[in-house]
């Protein structure tokens, strides 16, 4: 193996490892958080000037992020369960 594919997948582990354990809705809740803030720190630091259509946008954004809420994790069935317990 050539050093670098092993940096590669060690880098590719790190990422989907994360990914598999919180779920691809997180995933797209972060990527939008990213945005967000990006815009934000542009307003802050960068003196950029936005319409008010970014920031209903942003808001839109935001109260979406809100509604989108994690879903316990359950069992979905019980090991060696028959009848109603099975899948």
């Amino acid at each position: 193996m050539q050093p670098d594919e092993r940096s590669f997948r060690a880098r590719a582990r790190g990422v989907a490892h994360p990914l598999g354990q919180a779920g691809a809705v997180f995933a797209a809740q972060v990527s939008y958080l990213v945005t967000a803030f990006g815009v934000i720190w542009a307003k802050f630091l960068l003196n950029e000037t936005y319409s008010a259509w970014i920031w209903l946008a942003m808001a839109v954004i935001f109260v979406g992020l809100f509604l989108v809420q994690p879903r316990p994790k359950t069992a979905l069935a019980r090991p060696g369960g028959t009848g109603k317990d099975a899948l």
